[in-house]
This record gives structure tokens, sequence and C-alpha cells, in this order.
């Protein structure tokens, strides 16, 4: 008898319910307010096995939070490389100047981190940027130059093979190759994929996004904190018109692969010519203005040094 009154279906069905409809209280209603059309998969995650009374603070970075960022970098990479003894201060420094110190200055405003607020350490954050070109010409002028004065470039560098991980990092500087356009991989994907309306009218393509998450060890079995980053990041990259990212990792990274994995990431073929869809991957929602691409695993791409991971938000 309640459907049959008239306009109650259709109101119903239409999608505008009521607010006693939504579970999860005020942060529920605060979720539905970020603006992702093809987000929604952030909003649920598998609470721990086991109870935990650990509170995160996810907030913006502020420039007092660079020491900390710079040490979880650190932290992670010797975990990454298998250190035991630890780096010293000054690798550290120099692993924090690779990987996260460009994100920091060039655009601050685009970075997320948690702190925890039993201690006030930074356990996980995120960087990113909204237009990908744009950082790497602003990359190339002012970080790049900056970076070789601080780590000169020795004359036996090139002729010596037995150089440490930190040392090549330190060489990569001077050896890195100036990119300002996008890998040729997601310029082969914005050929095949669509553009939103206005940027048809302006005769535009919908610009890539650069993302990397970082998660300390002890926390990442907790995914509700790299969730609630990638969600906070998203709807930021989203209000600045950016409707699509992509990074970077090391192909024998898989634990960088099932992380981004979990938050929704589909993997591109570094390789033009090879950006055919997995059929086990899963789908992007039926409103999401940009289509990932899956790559199926061929011998070209297990060759390859680094792999790109996409999504649409």
């Amino acid at each position: 008898m309640f459907f049959i009154v008239t306009g109650i279906r259709e109101a119903f069905q239409s999608g505008d319910h009521e607010p006693w409809v939504f579970r999860g209280g005020l942060i529920s209603d605060l979720l539905r307010l970020l603006p992702l059309d093809s987000g929604h998969d952030l909003y649920s995650f598998k609470y721990p096995e086991v109870p935990m009374s650990l509170l995160y603070n996810v907030r913006p970075y502020e420039a007092k939070d660079e020491a900390h960022v710079y040490a979880l970098a650190a932290n992670l990479y010797e975990g990454e490389i298998e250190c035991p003894m630890g780096l010293c201060e000054s690798d550290r420094m120099v692993v924090g100047d690779k990987y996260v110190g460009a994100f920091l200055t060039l655009c601050p405003e685009y970075c997320f981190v948690a702190e925890s607020t039993s201690n006030g350490d930074i356990i996980a954050f995120v960087l990113s940027s909204p237009d990908a070109t744009q950082y790497q010409q602003r990359h190339n002028v002012a970080w790049l130059p900056e970076m070789r004065l601080k780590y000169p470039r020795k004359v036996d560098d090139v002729n010596d093979a037995m150089l440490s991980p930190i040392g090549e990092m330190m060489l990569s500087f001077h050896l890195e190759e100036e990119r300002d356009e996008l890998p040729a991989c997601l310029a082969s994907v914005s050929a095949t994929t669509t553009t939103t309306p206005s940027a048809e009218s302006s005769g535009s393509t919908v610009p890539w996004g650069l993302f990397n998450l970082y998660i300390s060890s002890s926390v990442v079995g907790d995914a509700s904190v790299g969730k609630r980053l990638a969600m906070l990041c998203m709807a930021s990259l989203r209000a600045s018109g950016t409707l699509r990212v992509y990074t970077e990792i090391r192909t024998r990274d898989t634990r960088s692969k099932d992380l981004y994995g979990t938050m929704g990431f589909h993997a591109v073929s570094p390789h033009v010519g090879l950006l055919t869809e997995s059929s086990g991957s899963p789908q992007p929602s039926p409103g999401s203005p940009i289509l990932s691409s899956a790559a199926v695993p061929t011998e070209a791409t297990a060759n390859a040094k680094f792999s790109y991971l996409t999504r649409s938000f």
C-alpha cells in the first residue's frame, strides 16, 4: 500500500533519501559531502580484527611536519632495502630529498598527514599535485638545480659500479632526465578516454594528477588510515579540477601494489600499445568520468623498472 500512493515510489527510488536512511551518524554525513563521484569505495573499509583504542588526526601538512615526514620516508626506505643497522642522518636526508622534498616544497597545499594523538608522531602521509605536467616543469626548474648544488657530482661516480644505494640516489639528481611530458602509457590512456563537458568546451583534456601514499608499517593493517588520507587528498584535487591521478612505483614493489590496490588503483602498462583490459580487475563505477585500464602481464611489462597505477574519482 505504501508504493500505491502517487509519487512515493519515484521519490523513494530517486536516490534523494531522507537522512534517517543512511547509517554512520555525523561522520557518514560529512563523508557524503566530499566532492567524489566515483570514490565511494574509499568510504568502506574492514575494521581491525583486534579492537584498538588508537586515535588518528588526519589534517593538512604544515611546515613543522617536514622533519617527521622525512623521518617516516627514511624509515620506510630502510625497511625496503633491508638495512638492519639503519641509515646515518645525512643519508636519511638524501632519502627525504629524493622522494618527498619536492612535493613539500612545490605543492604543500596538496599534502596531508595522519598523526597519532597519543604521541604526536606522523604515521602516514600523502603527497600529491593537481597537474603532473606542471609539477614536472617546476621540479626541473626549481628542485633539481638545488639538489645538484646540495649533492655535488663526484668525478668517479660514473665509473664506479659499486656505488651504495644512497650514492646512486645522489647521482640520480645529476643523471635524471628533465621530463616535461607525461609517460607515454598515460598519454595513450588520455587519447582513449573521455573528457568532462567543461574540458570539451575549452578544447583541453583532464589533467593527470600525481599521488603518493606512505604508511608506517605499524599501522599498515588498519585500512582506515590510508583510505581517509586518500579521500581527503582526492577531494582536494577534485576541487582543483583534477579527476584522475597516477602513481609510479617499482615493478617489484609488491607491498605498494597491494596498498594501492586497496585504494582502487589499476595497473597500466609502461609500454604504448599494451593497454588491454584485464578481465579479473575491478571496474570503476558507472559515474566515473575517466576509465582506468589494467594491463595484461607481458614479458615487456615484467622487465620494466617502473609500473604505473591510476584511478579516477
